[in-house]
């Protein structure tokens, strides 16, 4: 049968169910039913709740609200009753018979989950306002789960700048902590991986990079090119402005783009972004055709997007032309034809100048694609004026309806610093979870910074979904991937 489509996600979905109700083998069934659990993984909550009130057949609608079952609560011991109750409402449904993997799996652990948890994190210092959004976002979660009657651990919190991060570790391991949240800082991570055992699961809150063992930008909690775990207890989990742009690549690919124009900023986090886009459009097929830095500082950026468009060259041939016939002529300045889509890598701050000025010098026409840098929500439409039409890769946590709202950062915190609030959001669900996903490799699950899964290497990778400014406004834009 078809092992992949292209499109969007409910007809994905759709075609799933069709194909899963006329085969007879077991196993591709079985194969059909985790496709279908994949793309629901993926799926917003405001949109499953829509889709399961227009789905057409019951087959579908009982798949749409039992995602939608598994997704209303964050503890995954409360999950399994809501699984429970949707069986006893659909006891003919396709899914009982064949469950997909992934719920399987939840029942299997769920008996079994940390009772001790030891929170690492820079709580002073310079790293201090960091560590203090992840740990917010990480207490939210425990009081909601514990409101709502989850199966909640007890925690422990360790300020990392106060004490050597490995004896703040060995003191996590007296104290019985069953798993480790943290550490943040990259060189405190590879400092615990020098360990020669580390007899509970370590969930960290960056990845470590080949290249390096040092802090990364306040933007950036990655690097490129990440350095597998050295002991099965380590995981790896952080915001990657490189797996974002690994994803920009993806989209712009699969919507048809072959040549880009990539404008990013001449810092460590731009140079890793331009790298892993570079990579994966180049893996793909496609051309960079320019890469244009700037520097964080600049307000005009005349001076790097006219050249990088050819406008100059447009200039210079009319100008000869003009000496050619000793006199003037009426020209209209042109921009290269080469590039066929912009990837643009920015704060909001250097978005709002980069998009005008693009627009002034006739690349109006040309898609601009961008990371979850770009927003961070709480905007007003007045700021998002100057970015229109610019399509990103966001958060879920930043769009209306995609996760629960009453969990969502203070909008007064600084934009990196909500994100970072959503990073302890998700990093407390892990600590239920990685059990999961090491037993069943296709487990995902839908978290405030994006779909999380776990690589064979244990890294946890995360997946976010498309928006757009249109009309001053944000808007989320239909998933296109390939299955």
């Amino acid at each position: 049968f078809r092992s992949a489509l292209l499109g969007e996600d409910d007809s994905a979905v759709a075609e799933f169910v069709m194909l899963s109700q006329i085969l007879r083998d077991p196993a591709a069934i079985n194969i059909t039913h985790d496709k279908i659990w994949q793309i629901l993984t993926h799926t917003p909550d405001n949109t499953l709740t829509t889709l399961a009130n227009e789905a057409q057949g019951m087959a579908l609608k009982g798949w749409y609200q039992l995602a939608h079952a598994t997704r209303s609560l964050s503890d995954i011991s409360l999950q399994q009753g809501q699984i429970d109750q949707w069986r006893q409402q659909w006891p003919a449904h396709p899914a009982i018979l064949f469950p997909p993997t992934n719920l399987r799996a939840i029942a299997a652990v769920v008996t079994s989950l940390p009772t001790q948890l030891a929170l690492l994190v820079p709580l002073s210092g310079n790293y201090g306002e960091a560590g203090t959004a992840i740990r917010n976002g990480f207490l939210a979660t425990y009081y909601d789960s514990f409101s709502k009657g989850g199966q909640v651990p007890s925690i422990r919190v360790y300020d990392t700048a106060l004490q050597n991060i490995t004896d703040t570790y060995q003191q996590a391991l007296v104290d019985n902590a069953d798993i480790v949240i943290g550490p943040l800082r990259k060189e405190n991570l590879a400092a615990l991986t020098t360990l020669d055992n580390l007899p509970i699961p370590i969930i960290g809150l960056n990845y470590l990079d080949t290249t390096s063992g040092t802090d990364a930008d306040a933007e950036d909690k990655t690097g490129l090119n990440i350095s597998p775990a050295t002991h099965k207890n380590f995981y790896q989990f952080g915001l990657s402005i490189a797996g974002e742009a690994q994803q920009v690549a993806e989209r712009a690919w699969l919507e048809g783009h072959r040549s880009a124009l990539v404008i990013s900023p001449a810092t460590a986090w731009g140079e890793r972004a331009f790298a892993a886009f570079s990579e994966t459009w180049i893996t793909r097929g496609g051309e960079i055709v320019s890469a244009t830095p700037y520097a964080l500082t600049q307000s005009d950026f005349t001076g790097v997007i006219k050249p990088a468009l050819l406008i100059n060259q447009s200039e210079q041939r009319a100008k000869k032309i003009q000496r050619t016939l000793g006199r003037g002529v009426e020209y209209d300045r042109r921009r290269r034809h080469d590039i066929d889509m912009i990837f643009m890598v920015a704060l909001p701050k250097q978005a709002r100048s980069i998009k005008p000025t693009l627009d002034f010098f006739y690349a109006h026409d040309l898609p601009v694609y961008a990371t979850s840098l770009l927003y961070a929500d709480a905007q007003g439409t007045d700021v998002n004026r100057d970015l229109e039409g610019i399509r990103f890769s966001a958060m879920p946590w930043t769009l209306p309806g995609m996760v629960s709202d009453h969990l969502k950062p203070d909008s007064r915190l600084p934009p990196t610093y909500r994100h970072l609030y959503a990073l302890g959001i998700d990093a407390y669900q892990l600590h239920q979870r990685i059990a999961l996903m090491q037993t069943s490799p296709q487990a995902q699950f839908y978290g405030h910074t994006g779909t999380l899964s776990l690589s064979s290497d244990n890294i946890i990778k995360r997946v976010q979904p498309w928006a757009e400014f249109r009309n001053n406004r944000v808007r989320a834009t239909t998933a296109i991937r390939e299955y």
